[in-house]
């Protein structure tokens, strides 16, 4: 199990060693969603706190976030290490995009202003490598949306596995047609299929970068592949109550924090979230 053995160990850390950090977050999307598409709330936050990442950088070549600028858990704790001990999400009173899931991830690094309208093979600059899980396991490939788009085209992605092995590549996947900016524009050979991260290549368990992306036809808009490690998922079902998750108590393992991590949401809404106010707050502890 990862994280605290006993209650009394966790308490001692909180009440004892002040081990703990507290923090609250407060979006309000400004871009509208249809169901069942994956939306980047790291992008898609308008006002509010954490601030929007927009990926915005040089285009092709790799880049880090900034760990303050995402959800806020605390300085540095090494060689303790951190974990993620309760969250809270709740949203406005309006039904319109709940049900809802939403998945906390690590944001680990990105390439920006992918063309889509660019059917030759796009090579990608690997400036900076993984920040954190630099072997790529478990570590998970997006692609986010800057703009609108029209869809329907197929590509291939080549990377590199968990293994350290370049060359590798994705299955012919299709880009969905529902023309979002900031959503997850494929997440599978079927539109909608698979969730917000790209299908890998049968055998691996992880990414560590990319090399190149080739579209088989243009399709209108610019989007960022991004790398990141799911760390949990939430799921708010109305406005009558928000969602809240003990991680200590009500999961197998509490998620580890790394430092230098940026925390932010991928949601997948049954509506549009945009102008919908979301908040919430999480505990952050270490031993």
């Amino acid at each position: 199990m990862s994280g605290f053995a006993t209650w009394r160990a966790l308490v001692d850390a909180q009440l004892l060693s002040g081990a703990e950090h507290y923090t609250t977050f407060r979006k309000v999307p400004s871009q509208p969603t249809v169901a069942n598409v994956w939306t980047d709330l790291s992008i898609n936050s308008g006002t509010g706190n954490p601030i929007p990442n927009y990926y915005a950088s040089s285009p092709l070549i790799s880049a880090t976030f900034v760990s303050n600028e995402g959800l806020f858990h605390g300085t540095p704790v090494s060689p303790a290490k951190k974990y993620l001990s309760r969250m809270m999400i709740t949203m406005a009173p309006t039904g319109t995009p709940l049900p809802m899931t939403f998945t906390l991830c690590d944001y680990l690094l990105y390439y920006p202003f992918v063309d889509m309208d660019n059917t030759d093979p796009q090579l990608l600059t690997n400036s900076v490598a993984l920040p954190r899980y630099s072997d790529g396991l478990n570590v998970k490939l997006m692609m986010i949306s800057h703009t609108t788009y029209a869809g329907g085209q197929t590509f291939q992605i080549s990377y590199t596995n968990e293994n350290g092995v370049a060359g590798r590549t994705t299955p012919l996947l299709t880009v969905n047609t529902a023309g979002n900016a900031y959503s997850a524009v494929a997440g599978g050979p079927v539109a909608y299929s698979n969730g917000p991260f790209i299908p890998l290549q049968q055998g691996d368990l992880g990414i560590r970068s990319v090399e190149s992306i080739q579209f088989n036809a243009p399709g209108g808009g610019l989007c960022a592949l991004v790398l990141v490690v799911p760390l949990a998922t939430m799921a708010l079902r109305g406005v009558d109550a928000p969602s809240e998750r003990d991680f200590f108590t009500e999961t197998p393992s509490m998620p580890q924090i790394q430092d230098g991590a940026y925390l932010n949401f991928v949601g997948c809404p049954t509506g549009s979230i945009a102008n919908v106010p979301l908040f919430g707050d999480a505990t952050f502890v270490w031993e």
